[in-house]
């Protein structure tokens, strides 16, 4: 790896975590101004080797660490150097703060700190590594004039040199740093203990062996071409490769330099090594730190913004770009963010910035306008805070900047949605209130408080004084399990609204009607949080509607009593049949009692038999009786094919038999019973059949049937249809068939169909009429079930 490769590392000055890595790094490390030489900032290993104090140090220039006669030399580097990686081969001398002089080796690279042009230079104090040159250097040197100036003299001098040459081991062997030397072939033919022991290798494992084994085999090309540099003046180089020590793979620098013959031959190859591991991590780390922030930088969802004291805008993220609609170049340098914050907002603004810039506050989070670039408003949540390990104290200021635009308008739409409610709910007609998950009301409009008999605020449980109340107080005890049913069923997420007609207590004692609506509030995770119910006043309606039954059932008993008026010829016939068959069978019985000459079992089976008559005789009066009677409607599951053979043997048979009329029945089979009053559906059915024998009778038909069916059209349904073969169905729209005293009869009031309708419906079904394919009516009804 070349020098050049080793030495591109850099801080980014605008992230915090770099600075953390520039001011830990084990190697001292400056930013010095391009120009003024000022130092701009210093790392802690930096302040430990000139001895300076922090302040003390970034109080001086480059030139104040360097000895007066190095100081042209300096600053004629400094104008010629080129701003990309670059070290420094040659040693510099730098001053102690105690006045003694540090021999360092400098690596800088050109770089733009807080918007100044500045180099970052890694300083390496290699003063120990120059003396045991210098001293090696000296050796050689005192070797060669001993052996040219004293060659007579040679066993004093092989004595001296052999002691130079222990001095020279003890001194090679006395580093921390590894030293070795290889021949042309790049085999060992020295190496120190502190090599040894870094390889984990004995000497005699190493002398006569080429190193390149140990070397990382993407090193070893470019370890083995930077070493053909020593062949050439000025005869040393320096290169970084990994190697494979003892403990693992580790980073070694070395510091080349070619041993020459007395022809200036390279003959042998020395080197001191040093482990660079924990820099090489640290520069990974910086690299690393500096992805990560580049990626969060350019990807984040939120804005981000760098910028100076002044305010100006000196780095952008897309996000902030896309919130504002302006390009890179229409922001960095050009405006700063009271350029573009709304007019209001920008008071409040400069207060807060003035504050961090003074150093009372580290950051702040302001909410605030801003202003697109097309002119739209922006709002934004905007946390800022202040990095203050710029150079004098000048911070600059990281903005995070989050588009609120949406959730404000959501915000601004919930409040005046609230302001409408609470309109709404004071000044509502109807009754409002608010009820918690135990049933307890929270909020009470006015009109509820009227409705109910209470004083405004006597229901309240707002925290406004009043004690709430549960609705079981103000509800009556008939509804209480049906209102408690609705209300679980809300608590429990069965349903979100429901409807219910209840009476309420109101605080009087009266007892007053109500149409409720509740409505379940629910919180994200589905739980209950209030129920707002809605309460409507239907006493009158309910008064009406009770006078609307009453009247109801009265004309449907009139109705009953006109069509028993009408069936009065077949009803005797009915019932004359059972009774002669009585008086029959006991005329008999007596005769054979008088003659002696009775046969027992004859006579018993004969009473039994006029029994049976009048039992049927009994049923016939009580069915009629029980169909005249005037008396509230009761619902009960009642079998329809049951209902209507009923109604076709007992009361519609005879008079249809008196007429020549055939009733023929198609009753489905398994149909489900409907929940119903018998007595009022027995009224439909016989008033369907009486219209239809009526209409064929009338028209003097020659087809005279009556079809009576039913089935199940759906689940949950029943239908009944009665057709005749009359072909003298009216004319125009059959709707007025069901209109009060609209008939066709010479005789007729016109009120059977239209009670026959309102039966109907009472009991949630429907009654229509249509023309059949022989010119007759069919009539037909449906009916839910007991179960829907």
């Amino acid at each position: 790896m070349s020098r050049a490769d080793a030495s591109k590392h850099t801080a980014s000055d605008s992230d915090q975590h770099n600075r953390v890595l520039f001011e830990h790094n084990p190697n001292p490390m400056l930013v010095i101004h391009r120009d003024s030489h000022d130092i701009l900032a210093a790392n802690n290993a930096a302040v430990e080797l000139y001895g300076y104090t922090r302040d003390e140090l970034l109080a001086l220039k480059a030139e104040d660490i360097r000895p007066p006669e190095d100081i042209k030399i300096f600053q004629k580097v400094m104008k010629t150097i080129p701003d990309e990686l670059h070290r420094i081969y040659k040693p510099h001398r730098h001053v102690h703060k105690d006045g003694s002089v540090i021999d360092v080796e400098v690596i800088s690279h050109g770089i733009e700190w807080n918007g100044q042009p500045a180099r970052m230079a890694l300083v390496r104090d290699v003063t120990e590594q120059l003396a045991a040159q210098t001293a090696l250097k000296q050796l050689n040197e005192s070797l060669e004039q001993r052996v040219a100036k004293r060659t007579a003299e040679l066993e004093k001098t092989v004595a001296d040199l052999r002691r130079s040459e222990a001095r020279y081991r003890g001194l090679i062997e006395s580093q921390d740093d590894m030293i070795v030397r290889v021949d042309l072939e790049n085999r060992f033919t020295f190496v120190n203990d502190a090599y040894c022991k870094f390889f984990g290798k004995t000497r005699d494992e190493l002398i006569g062996n080429t190193f390149v084994p140990l070397v990382h085999e993407e090193d070893r090309a470019t370890t083995l071409e930077a070493m053909e540099g020593v062949m050439r003046p000025p005869y040393r180089i320096s290169v970084e490769q990994r190697a494979f020590a003892a403990n693992g793979w580790r980073w070694l620098i070395w510091e080349d330099v070619g041993i020459l013959d007395d022809d200036g031959k390279v003959v042998e190859i020395q080197a001191i090594g040093r482990d660079i591991t924990a820099r090489k991590l640290g520069e990974q780390a910086v690299r690393s730190a500096e992805k990560r922030f580049r990626t969060i930088f350019e990807r984040a969802n939120i804005g981000i913004a760098l910028s100076g004291p002044d305010d100006m805008l000196v780095q952008t993220n897309p996000s902030l770009q896309r919130m504002l609609g302006y390009a890179p170049e229409e922001l960095h340098g050009r405006l700063g963010f009271a350029q573009i914050t709304h007019a209001d907002d920008l008071n409040d603004s400069r207060l807060q910035y003035e504050r961090l810039m003074s150093g009372e506050i580290e950051n702040y989070t302001i909410r605030k306008r801003y202003l697109r670039k097309d002119g739209d408003i922006l709002w934004a949540q905007v946390s800022v805070s202040a990095v203050r390990d710029a150079p004098a104290g000048r911070p600059y200021v990281i903005s995070m900047i989050e588009d609120i635009t949406e959730p404000r308008n959501a915000e601004e739409a919930l409040r005046q949605s609230e302001q409408r409610f609470r309109a709404m709910f004071e000044n509502s007609g109807l009754g409002v209130v608010l009820i918690d998950r135990s049933g307890k009301s929270l909020a009470v409009n006015p009109a509820l408080c009227h409705f109910l008999g209470f004083q405004p605020g006597d229901l309240d449980d707002d925290g406004g004084g009043g004690d709430g109340i549960h609705f079981a107080r103000v509800t009556h005890p008939d509804d209480l399990e049906v209102t408690h049913t609705v209300y679980r069923a809300l608590s429990e997420g069965e349903t979100d609204q429901a409807k219910l007609e209840k009476r309420y207590i109101c605080k009087d004692g009266r007892i007053v009607w109500g149409r409720t609506t509740f409505s379940a509030v629910r919180d994200k995770q589905g739980q209950l949080q209030y129920t707002v119910a809605i309460v409507e006043d239907i006493t009158e309606l309910k008064r009406a509607e009770e006078t609307g039954r009453r009247h109801e059932a009265e004309r449907a008993h009139f109705a009953r009593l006109i069509s028993m008026g009408e069936m009065a010829a077949g009803l005797a016939h009915q019932l004359n049949q059972p009774l002669t068959a009585v008086v029959n069978y006991t005329q008999g019985c007596v005769r054979r009692l008088q003659s002696n000459n009775a046969d027992q079992a004859a006579v018993i089976h004969a009473m039994d038999e006029a029994a049976t008559q009048a039992r049927r005789a009994g049923q016939i009066v009580q069915h009629l009786r029980r169909f005249i009677q005037k008396r509230e409607p009761t619902r009960a599951p009642v079998d329809v094919n049951e209902l209507v053979g009923e109604c076709v043997s007992l009361l519609a048979d005879m008079r249809a038999q008196q007429r020549g009329i055939k009733i023929e029945l198609s009753l489905a089979h398994d149909l489900p019973k409907v929940l119903a009053d018998a007595v009022q559906l027995e009224q439909v059915v016989l008033n369907l059949l009486s219209n239809g024998i009526e209409a064929i009778a009338q028209a003097n038909a020659k087809r005279r049937i009556i079809r009576v069916s039913t089935r199940s059209p759906a689940e949950n349904l029943v239908e009944v249809m009665v057709s005749d073969t009359s072909g003298q169905a009216p004319q125009g729209d059959l709707e007025q068939l069901f209109e009060p005293f609209f008939t066709t009869k010479d005789d007729g009031l016109g009120m059977g169909l239209k009670v026959s309708r309102s039966i109907i419906t009472a009991h949630g079904g429907r009654l229509w009429a249509y023309v059949n394919e022989d010119g007759g009516l069919n009539f037909h009804f449906v009916l839910p079930t007991g179960d829907e």
